[in-house]
């Protein structure tokens, strides 16, 4: 059985991969102005939702992961993908090519910070993980 806690770590590294994915997605859409900012509270609802949905499927299909990880990924793609043709005002296929390419992105952005720590006594992934997706953010633009 699912604790709270296990609910709260599970939304807030969802919560940690939607902003590294905001973060790729502002730089491969260019953005300069400060009026995108504004529609990025919105996307605050897809890790709320993908959370419910991770707690819904576990009691829905417990014993089956890779289906219920299928099912989430799938559900989070298209709240992100609907999310960017929303801010930026695009075409569908634009938007989930973008998200696509941040997911990527926030992808193995997410395992070079694990790889990093694999060894380490710290396990605040979050921290390196804040570093490293500057850095490649910097270097995507």
């Amino acid at each position: 059985m699912l604790t709270l806690e296990d609910y709260l770590t599970a939304f807030v590294g969802s919560l940690t991969a939607h902003a590294a994915l905001a973060v790729y997605l502002f730089v491969m859409m260019d953005v300069r102005g400060w009026r995108i900012l504004k529609k990025l509270p919105a996307l605050l609802l897809s890790p709320l939702a993908a959370s419910l949905l991770q707690v819904g499927l576990y009691v829905l299909i417990p014993g089956h992961v890779l289906v219920r990880y299928y099912i989430s990924s799938f559900a989070v793609l298209l709240m992100c993908t609907f999310w960017a043709r929303w801010a930026w005002r695009t075409e569908f296929w634009r938007a989930f090519s973008a998200v696509c390419m941040g997911g990527v992105f926030q992808v193995s952005t997410s395992c070079l910070s694990q790889i990093l720590l694999l060894n380490s006594e710290l396990r605040f992934t979050v921290v390196v993980y804040l570093v490293v997706v500057p850095i490649s953010a910097l270097l995507l633009h």
